[in-house]
């Protein structure tokens, strides 16, 4: 029969400093999706990196 090992702790602190930063981003979402305030700051800052984007792309050489 096989001999079966747990997980080593450099596995388990690496899964669980993963799963500590999964649960921090989707705490942070539900909150994003809850305030109507922090969709409005968000709304606006997206659109600001939408419109760098644009305007860096816009300025490329090969885009005229």
């Amino acid at each position: 029969m096989a001999d079966r090992r747990g997980i080593s702790f450099r596995d388990s602190a690496i899964t669980f400093a993963f799963m500590t930063a999964v649960v921090a981003v989707l705490a942070v979402g539900l909150l994003v999706v809850l305030d109507p305030r922090s969709q409005a700051f968000w709304a606006v800052k997206f659109s600001d990196l939408g419109t760098s984007v644009r305007a860096v792309i816009n300025s490329l050489p090969w885009v005229h």
